[in-house]
């Protein structure tokens, strides 16, 4: 914080007002009819000190517009450097996209072996509920099955690789075993994937023993106790659940390898989401709570503020 004390200047209205760090961190209000000027006006001089200082920063582009106007400011403050931007390529001979894997980002910002797993549960819960319906009360049952299993899925896939895919989650759960008899299959190892992550998950330098126990347990017998149809459900339930986030455009922006997150704005980057509604209506609406809401997270478990 030494680069930016409390009283540091960033504005100044009149010879005897100015405006500072401290004021900023209070909240901005900007009030105006429609056209009057807010963003080219007021919002503008504002992003423009936060820039001229150094900040890291995070814009939210839902228009192509928006985005030009962003990198407009961004370029005239000589920041251009410090731009990650997060959006989808033009064409298919671009590179990957940068991805923002939320859920391993949660995962591994604990020491190893400390992850809280329902964390993890609660931000994939909030994440798929932004892009379906809120469920009726017929499908609690359901609900919590599937949080069990989430809960289980993740400690096993999280230990034994150290992040989450989704994709593997959901081979986890295909691959169960639903009889006792397949506990005993000399070919378990390639024919449950659920049971290889298991072991692999034990021999884990991350391993806590007895969250394994109890993931073991339900694998090996809560899950198989159940009724082929509740069993069934429960699956289908998850898949259904998951379901916008294993195809694209998810899948490239926030389930593959985690290579860009808030870290990045902590550090003094600028992170620009570029995603046009009329376009990408769902996903330009989902990377705008996700992205608002980690960034605020981040900040909020700065040591500095710990």
């Amino acid at each position: 914080m030494e680069n930016w004390p409390r009283n540091l200047e960033l504005l100044r209205f009149s010879p005897t007002d100015n405006w500072t760090l401290d004021d900023a961190s209070l909240g901005t209000l900007i009030l105006g009819g429609t056209g009057s000027g807010k963003t080219t006006g007021p919002f503008s001089y504002i992003v423009r000190s936060f820039l001229r200082n150094d900040f890291g920063g995070l814009f939210l582009c839902a228009k192509k517009q928006s985005y030009d106007d962003c990198m407009g400011i961004i370029s005239d403050e000589h920041r251009n450097k410090d731009v990650k931007t997060f959006e989808l390529p033009e064409s298919g001979d671009a590179p990957p996209p940068l991805c923002f894997n939320f859920l391993t980002y949660e995962a591994q910002r604990y020491a190893q072996g400390k992850v809280i797993i329902d964390n993890v549960v609660q931000q994939l819960t909030k994440a798929a509920e932004i892009c379906r319906p809120a469920s009726s009360h017929e499908d609690r049952f359901f609900e919590n099955a599937m949080n069990q299993l989430l809960r289980y899925g993740l400690e096993v896939l999280i230990t034994a690789t150290g992040k989450v895919d989704l994709g593997l989650l959901l081979k986890f759960v295909a691959t169960l075993p639903t009889k006792d008899y397949h506990l005993e299959d000399p070919e378990r190892f390639e024919r449950f994937y659920s049971l290889a992550l298991l072991e692999a998950a034990k021999r884990s330098p991350a391993a806590r023993p007895d969250e394994l126990e109890i993931a073991e347990d339900y694998i090996t017998k809560l899950w198989i106790g159940l009724g082929d149809k509740t069993r069934g459900s429960v699956a289908l339930t998850l898949t259904v659940f998951l379901d916008n986030l294993v195809h694209f455009p998810m899948r490239e922006l926030f389930t593959r390898e985690l290579t860009l997150s808030p870290d990045h704005v902590l550090n003094g980057g600028i992170v620009v989401v570029n995603l046009n509604i009329p376009d990408h209506e769902v996903v330009s609406k989902f990377a705008g709570v996700i992205w608002k809401s980690a960034v605020q997270k981040a900040i909020e478990r700065r040591k500095e503020l710990v």
